[in-house]
C-alpha cells in the first residue's frame, strides 16, 4: 500500500500497469490527502472490475448515514463488506483523522477494525480509502477527505 522508491531501484512505468498516486499538502486553509489510480494504457477488464469494486466500497461508506455516537470502528465494515463479497480485503485502516498543520494522520478518530471507540462528530475530518493490493500485479486505492 505504501511503495517507497529506492535510489537507482525505482520501478518503471510499463504498458498495462496502473500508477497509484497518494499525495497531499498542508495549506493555510487545511491539509489535503488524496489517492488516485491511473492506467498507463487502456485498462484491462480485471483492472476495471477491481477499480470499480474499490470505488463501490468507497461510495458505500461515503454515503452511509449513521447515528450520533457511532465510532470509526463500527463503520469500518461498511466499506469492507463490499470487498468481502468479492473475496477481497486490504491490510490497512479504511480511514484516518486529518489535522491542520500537524500530522496528516491525526486522531483521536480512525476508521479501522481495531480503532479507538471515539465517536465521529461534526467538524472532524476523516479520509475514506479502501483499496486492493495484489502482490506483483497491482494496487488500487481511492482516497478522499470528508
Amino acid at each position: 500500500p505504501h511503495y517507497l522508491p529506492k535510489s537507482g531501484r525505482a520501478a518503471k512505468l510499463k504498458h498495462g500497469e496502473l500508477l497509484l498516486i497518494d499525495s497531499g499538502g498542508q495549506y493555510p486553509q487545511g491539509t489535503t490527502d488524496v489517492t488516485r489510480v491511473l492506467a498507463c494504457s487502456p485498462a484491462t477488464s480485471r483492472q476495471r472490475y477491481l477499480y470499480t469494486t474499490v470505488l463501490r466500497a468507497h461510495i458505500a461508506l461515503a454515503s452511509c448515514l449513521f447515528p450520533i455516537g457511532t465510532s470509526g470502528q463500527q463503520l469500518d465494515s461498511v466499506a469492507r463488506q463490499v470487498m468481502w463479497r468479492e473475496g477481497l480485503d486490504y491490510e490497512h485502516g479504511t480511514g484516518h483523522g486529518v489535522g491542520s498543520y500537524l500530522h496528516v494522520h491525526e486522531g483521536p478518530h480512525r476508521i479501522a477494525p481495531h480503532a479507538s471507540a471515539i465517536p465521529l462528530q461534526a467538524g472532524m475530518v476523516t479520509s475514506i480509502e479502501p483499496g486492493v493490493y495484489l502482490s506483483g500485479e497491482l494496487g488500487i486505492r481511492i482516497e478522499n477527505l470528508y
